[in-house]
């Protein structure tokens, strides 16, 4: 499952979301509150509160629900992910870190930064992090 979420590069009010989009999210996720919506490159990006968790879901444009994600801390990863990074960390702080479901499986995704650099690793179906992007 290769579901990245790259930079957001608008911010919609809920009437400027694709309908097709909107009605999919509003019959998955009944009753959800606080729900903020971003778009990216072919993708909407819904982030809402649902029986009191905080989660975000990508459509993409055609409103197939792309995943279901939710933040998360370093210490809910699996141990051998967490041994893992122990490793790459060195210099870097994590700035985002998040479990993704889909169809297709689960994934966990990481941004790591330092002053000058921005690395983001990927963690699907129980394999060890790989990179997936370097800036």
């Amino acid at each position: 499952m290769a579901i990245v979420v790259a930079q957001m590069t608008v911010v919609f009010a809920n009437d400027e979301v694709n309908a097709s989009v909107q009605n999919c999210f509003d019959s998955r996720f009944r009753g959800a509150t606080e729900v903020e919506w971003q778009v990216g490159p072919n993708y909407y990006k819904a982030t809402f509160t649902y029986d009191d968790v905080k989660l975000f879901a990508i459509y993409s444009d055609d409103a197939n629900l792309m995943g279901i994600g939710r933040n998360i801390a370093s210490t809910q990863l699996p141990y051998y992910l967490q041994a893992s990074l122990k490793k790459r960390l060195g210099n870097y702080w994590i700035t985002e870190l998040y479990e993704l479901s889909g169809k297709k499986g689960f994934g966990y995704y990481m941004t790591l930064q330092t002053a000058d650099n921005t690395i983001i690793l990927e963690s699907t179906e129980g394999d060890d992090w790989k990179i997936i992007s370097i800036n």
